[in-house]
Order: C-alpha cells, then structure tokens, then sequence
C-alpha cells in the first residue's frame, strides 16, 4: 500500500514539477542562456536549462553557468556545477575552479591541522 502512494505521490510532483521551457527549445543553447539570464525565470526552468547546457553548452555558456555558482539556492549552485562538469571546454576549468576551491580553503589553513599526538 505504502509503494502505491509513493508511486502516486511522485508522478504528481513529477507532473506539477515540469519545466515550462517548450521543448524545441530544451538544446537550444542560446534560449537556454536567456532562460537563466531572465529575472521572473522559476528555480525550476533555472535547473532545467542548467543541466540542459551541459548537454548543447560551448565556451559562451560558462560565464552563465558560472554566475550560479554563488548563487543563495544550493540548487541552483548543484544544477550549475552539473552543467559546468559535463561542457567540454578549458573555460570552465580557469573560470569555475577559483569558485569551487574557495569553500575549502578555511579547512585548509594552517591553523586548523592539528599535529598527532602520537
């Protein structure tokens, strides 16, 4: 009884949780970059054209992406970063590597490694 109501459960929230995006324009790379630029945009259109650039995504859509990376919403930061790992293109190493170092960096100072006491 419990996997019928899930299963009913998620196929509504899959239902209420489509993108409006139309669907010519779902590898279209320069409608998708205007979807992310759009200030009224939904989170949930944001993450779809996110993850959408990763698939159609050249050079021009790495600044975009990365403009996410800082974004408040943890999942407009995930959906960005998925976008950003699978372009293949070195301009998204020099711009997206100084933004995902950085919350590092404070575990790794000197003064929190502690030397063993063994």
């Amino acid at each position: 009884m419990k996997t019928i109501f899930f299963s009913v459960a998620l196929f509504a929230a899959a239902l209420c949780a489509r993108a409006e995006i139309p669907a010519a324009d779902l590898l279209n790379e320069g409608k998708l970059i205007e979807v992310l630029q759009k200030a009224d945009t939904s989170d949930n259109d944001k993450v779809t054209a996110c993850q959408n650039l990763g698939w159609c995504g050249t050079e021009s859509a790495v600044a975009p992406l990365s403009a996410f990376l800082a974004n408040e919403k943890p999942v407009l930061r995930h959906a960005a970063r998925y976008g950003l790992e699978m372009i293949p293109d070195p301009a998204v190493i020099h711009c997206a590597s100084p933004l995902l170092i950085k919350p590092l960096l404070p575990r790794l100072s000197p003064c929190s490694i502690k030397p063993s006491t063994r």
